[in-house]
């Protein structure tokens, strides 16, 4: 329903959609001489300075993002399948998801849902799970996960100084307790972590919650799931 997509933009769209506006007219095969001042090439992404421009060589993604609520003159052209369990929509895609194996800490699974264009194309992949807030006696998206197929190369993340004192700044952490090595962005509520692997851009949002006050936990219950 509509509650449901609006909702579901938020988790999947969100995450991805700040860097991709920034590619602009970026063309492939530009010598990587061309990294700007203070850029770095790690595993897959590129980690720049705030305010640096996209190098030539960042390969936008094959097809654009799908036109999810009719911005503009464009008619919408994204279809959003809503899932029972992560091994059904893992059936339905032709690469691996991750999911959380243990629902330890009071999770549950809240959500499992695919976008794609209204040519059948993927554009992405998401789940998200649940904890019971006691403070707001709602079930609230605590962790959510997400897997897109295509993706700019490498994957521009921009860091970025705070613009008030009490605001986080965002730094690009690498880490090694991922599935493959990958960045770690600390958040005011959480963190965002991103990986590759076999060619899919991984995301993990946690947002702690009451009953899960070890964050850093998180990562270590991930399972994948083959497609």
């Amino acid at each position: 329903n509509r509650r449901q997509f609006i909702k579901a933009l938020g988790v999947l769209g969100g995450v991805v959609a700040a860097p991709l506006h920034r590619l602009g007219r970026a063309q492939a095969a530009a010598p990587r001489a061309d990294l700007p001042p203070g850029a770095e090439l790690y595993e897959g992404f590129l980690l720049l300075p705030e305010g640096a421009p996209v190098p030539a060589f960042v390969q936008q993604p094959k097809t654009p993002p799908p036109n999810m609520c009719g911005v503009g003159e464009s008619k919408p052209n994204a279809v959003m399948r809503t899932f029972a369990s992560v091994a059904e929509l893992a059936r339905e895609v032709e690469f691996p998801l991750y999911a959380l194996g243990e629902m330890s800490n009071g999770l549950r699974l809240g959500s499992a849902f695919l976008i794609t264009h209204d040519t059948g194309e993927v554009y992405g992949a998401s789940l998200g799970f649940e904890t019971y807030n006691p403070e707001s006696a709602c079930w609230e998206c605590t962790v959510s996960l997400q897997a897109y197929p295509d993706f700019p190369r490498p994957f521009p993340l921009w860091s970025r100084q705070p613009e008030k004192p009490a605001d986080p700044a965002v730094v690009l952490e690498k880490v090694g307790f991922l599935p493959t090595p990958g960045i770690r962005v600390m958040t005011r509520a959480g963190y965002v972590c991103h990986w590759i692997e076999e060619h899919i851009l991984y995301t993990l949002v946690v947002e702690p919650s009451p009953t899960i006050q070890e964050a850093k936990m998180v990562p270590d219950l991930l399972e994948r799931f083959p497609s």
